[in-house]
């Protein structure tokens, strides 16, 4: 959000308006938030995780749509592509939550939605990630709080390269996109939401103490 700063006032307008500053997001506020729904959206639909999605094989030869496809092919299924169609989505290379509050699919006016599913991102057919709603509700929970705990802002902590200029099409290489690393100053909204967070992380100590080994000083 550090890159769209009137898209993180706008999501956290909607939290305080929702959730207030008593307590932190649960997961039953996710229904009357219509506007960070968008923005998870969006953000799929913007830079999918894994853009050609896991390859899949033909067990068989398939005939679709006068294509011939033999016995063990190699599928790939550009989920970037379909994000990004023009005769799907109006400039579909601008990050614009909007367009979700607009239409079910984020799609413009006219445009074909056959077939078109809000989750291609998790993929498709008898493969489609069987993590899926663990994946989801992981996702909700943590763009709900991150939102509603913190400003992200651009870091400008390097006194050599004070811009510190983020750029979204700066990634790793490989089948899933990972950003490079980068630096941004992310702070507590106020005294009061870090309290509570304290509070939080405090009262969650006893769940995961078996687990935990080696913390950092700080985190004692």
């Amino acid at each position: 959000m550090m890159c769209y700063p009137e898209v993180q006032l706008k999501a956290q307008v909607e939290l305080d308006s929702v959730v207030g500053t008593e307590r932190l997001p649960q997961m039953d506020d996710i229904g009357d938030l219509p506007y960070i729904q968008s923005i998870i959206k969006e953000v799929h639909r913007f830079y999918p995780t894994v853009p050609l999605a896991i390859p899949h094989a033909t067990t068989a030869n398939e005939s679709i749509e006068g294509y011939f496809i033999p016995e063990g092919s190699t599928i790939f299924m550009n989920i970037y592509g379909i994000y990004h169609d023009e005769e799907m989505y109006d400039k579909p290379n601008v990050f614009r939550p909007e367009r979700f509050l607009e239409s079910e699919y984020g799609t413009k006016p006219g445009a074909d939605n056959t077939g078109l599913r809000p989750d291609f991102h998790f993929g498709s057919g008898r493969r489609i990630c069987p993590g899926i709603h663990l994946a989801n509700n992981t996702i909700i929970m943590n763009v709900m709080n991150v939102l509603w705990a913190f400003n992200l802002s651009k870091s400008n902590s390097d006194s050599r390269n004070p811009s510190m200029p983020i750029t979204l099409d700066d990634f790793v290489q490989g089948i899933s996109l990972v950003p490079k690393p980068f630096k941004c100053d992310i702070q507590p909204r106020s005294d009061k939401h870090a309290a509570l967070i304290h509070s939080a992380f405090s009262e969650a100590r006893s769940n995961f103490f078996m687990y935990e080994q080696e913390l950092a000083e700080e985190d004692k």
